[in-house]
């Protein structure tokens, strides 16, 4: 059992995890997590259940990496972005939030050398 929800998503606010492929999470159902690893199942806390245990009230959290639904529109532009390149078969080539991809995206550069097919 992990005690954390399952993770899906980088964070754009400073936490190191800076890409979709780095996270099995996001490449993988938790049957195939299982599989990979050898053990019977992997079971995730839920997200309600991981925001009482905070006592916190959900708005007031950021759960971007567990949701896909990031709380500043950049963010939420960057991971539209970076998910659809992926679904065209492209690869990341580096942090998310310093390769913006998009001529026009906000902060970071705008390269899109930084994909390979």
């Amino acid at each position: 059992f992990i005690t954390f929800p399952r993770i899906i998503g980088p964070c754009f606010y400073g936490i190191d995890m800076a890409t979709y492929g780095e996270l099995i999470g996001a490449r993988m159902e938790p049957e195939e997590i299982a599989e990979e690893l050898g053990a019977d199942s992997v079971n995730y806390q839920p997200i309600e259940d991981y925001v009482a245990a905070t006592g916190m009230r959900r708005d007031q959290l950021c759960l971007g990496c567990v949701t896909g639904d990031y709380p500043t529109p950049m963010a939420k532009e960057m991971a539209r972005i970076m998910r659809e390149h992926l679904a065209r078969g492209e690869k990341e080539q580096g942090r998310i939030y310093e390769t913006s991809l998009v001529a026009g995206a906000p902060h970071g550069k705008t390269s899109r050398r930084r994909l390979q097919r």
